[in-house]
């Protein structure tokens, strides 16, 4: 994702005209999706400066916010699955076959991550 994110301004600049709103929407995406990972990690931090303590709300706060990533990756790749069906031109095509793949590994991830935390709160 940061690599596509440090390559798509320069796409966009050289993109054809019918296919700059996509990328623009796909840049947004891309630097959506690093924030939201960006949050998570810092809720960790927090979390883990706090004495490193696990309990049933910071595990369930932590669980919400990945079911939220989950949800929005899977709006992200509708979006995406759409885009494509708005261009023939193959760079465009290729930077969001290369977001898709990249949001979809993070909506995994979310999904494992919360599937994980939900065995982790039975325990409590």
């Amino acid at each position: 994702m940061t690599e596509l994110g440090y390559t798509l301004p320069q796409a966009i600049k050289e993109a054809k005209p019918e296919d700059i709103r996509t990328l623009e929407r796909v840049f947004e995406i891309n630097n959506y999706a690093l924030m939201t990972i960006e949050s998570y990690l810092k809720m960790l931090k927090v979390f883990s400066l706090g004495g490193g303590y696990l309990n049933k709300e910071t595990v369930g706060i932590l669980n919400g916010w990945l079911k939220f990533i989950a949800n929005y990756c899977e709006y992200d790749m509708k979006y995406l699955d759409e885009a494509k069906t708005d261009t023939q031109n193959k760079p465009a095509l290729e930077i969001i076959e290369k977001e898709k793949a990249s949001i979809e590994a993070l909506m995994n991830a979310a999904i494992k991550g919360s599937s994980e935390n939900s065995e982790v709160l039975t325990e409590y």
